[in-house]
């Protein structure tokens, strides 16, 4: 007996995929030597055939009727050409099948699976691309670059929900930018323009998007990025390397002295973005080409241990302040509320919050519009519900900066 009809201007199908199969398959999948892929569906038999509906589908179309996102009902009843073919198949090998071609609004309720019934497959819908490509990528580009994969488990196509995939990205960003500046010592703002990430491609196998350094590398193939990638790779395989575990002791040597080395602000930025991949339920999953001979490689961050991160960060991270040196413009102050705003020159940020006791009984000057080196301590208040972090300000001394004027002038 004949499954799929032949000579017909269907051409010469092979099955792809069986879906649903009571003693022979029912539900199936189907292409063509030209390409052309189907899904067919049985709704009938008599003595002399089976009858079959077959709906051609675009390779877009069948990624989302086997991976769920167009139900069995839909995928038949708005057809993309507005019309399937009913298949009459011969159970005698010598007859010959018949097709016809129906319209969409002419298919009726009983010729139809049932609305709400769906296939789930995991469906690559975006093109793998392989990790050693990165390497030749970045001598190609001569810069550093990162692929950053998530599998979200609640999607079966390559998809990410944007909000969640933004937050990631976001977050990965500041972690590295809290590595360099702890590297070099610089403006955030120039220390910024050398560790950021420009994103260029998307690929399959799970989600991933490849992250491109915004500078090159110099003539020994060095970078600021490359060095703050070589860190944070350290960090993930430190964090992966035993089984990470939740207690601040010597099981955790190595996490902890690179956690500590880096320092409260990367502890925070560094907490958020596991916050991030806690909330995706998955593991994250990093490869990375370097022009460098001695950079480069993979490594990934289990959801078990970004977890186990989290809260030992949480147990070790240092709560006394920071002290900022800040040149800036002071903006803003009022001394009986007792608050204060300077606009950085460099960094284009302005600092707000509270100016300490000490400052109000000196007698130093305070002139709004006058240029200050001032000395800012930030702490970091941790929500202990929700995970998210805040910084405060305290201005605690202010140094009137004059303008040198040329005498020559």
């Amino acid at each position: 007996m004949n499954l799929l009809p032949k000579y017909t201007y269907l051409g010469k199908l092979n099955i792809v995929e069986v879906y649903e199969a009571y003693d022979e398959p029912c539900l199936f999948a189907c292409k063509n030597a030209s390409g052309q892929i189907f899904l067919a569906v049985l709704i009938d038999e008599d003595e002399e055939y089976k009858h079959w509906l077959y709906t051609p589908l675009s390779q877009k179309r069948f990624e989302y009727v086997r991976s769920g996102g167009i139900d069995l009902h839909d995928s038949f009843k708005l057809a993309e050409d507005g019309f399937v073919h009913r298949v009459k198949v011969p159970f005698i090998d010598e007859q010959i099948s018949e097709i016809e071609v129906l319209p969409c609004e002419n298919l009726s309720k009983d010729m139809l699976p049932l609305a709400g019934e769906f296939i789930h497959l995991e469906t690559q819908t975006l093109p793998i691309l392989l990790a050693e490509e990165l390497k030749q990528t970045a001598l190609s580009l001569w810069r550093e670059v990162l692929r950053f994969k998530v599998k979200f488990p609640k999607y079966t196509r390559n998809e990410a929900p944007i909000k969640m995939w933004g937050n990631m990205l976001s977050s990965l960003q500041e972690v590295i930018d809290s590595i360099g500046y702890q590297i070099e010592d610089n403006t955030k703002k120039i220390i910024s323009q050398q560790t950021e990430l420009l994103s260029t491609a998307t690929s399959g196998g799970s989600y991933a998007v490849d992250l491109v350094a915004a500078t090159n590398v110099n003539l020994l193939r060095d970078s600021l990025i490359g060095e703050a990638l070589d860190v944070f790779f350290k960090l993930i395989d430190a964090s992966n390397s035993s089984n990470i575990n939740t207690e601040v002791d010597s099981r955790n040597n190595d996490f902890i002295e690179i956690v500590n080395t880096l320092g409260r602000r990367f502890a925070s930025k560094y907490r958020i973005f596991l916050n991030f991949v806690a909330d995706a339920e998955s593991d994250v999953n990093f490869d990375w080409g370097s022009p460098h001979p001695e950079k480069g490689g993979s490594t990934m961050l289990t959801y078990r241990n970004a977890i186990n991160a989290l809260y030992l960060i949480s147990k070790m991270e240092i709560t006394a302040p920071e002290i900022l040196e800040v040149s800036g413009v002071l903006v803003g102050g009022n001394i009986e509320s007792k608050r204060f705003e300077l606009r950085s020159i460099s960094e284009e940020f302005k600092y707000k919050g509270e100016i300490a006791d000490s400052l109000l009984t000196s007698d130093i000057d305070m002139t709004l519009e006058d240029i200050y080196k001032a000395t800012i301590e930030e702490t970091i208040e941790v929500n202990k519900v929700t995970g998210e972090t805040k910084a405060k300000y305290k201005l605690v001394n202010l140094e009137l900066l004059k303008l040198e004027i040329n005498k020559d002038s």
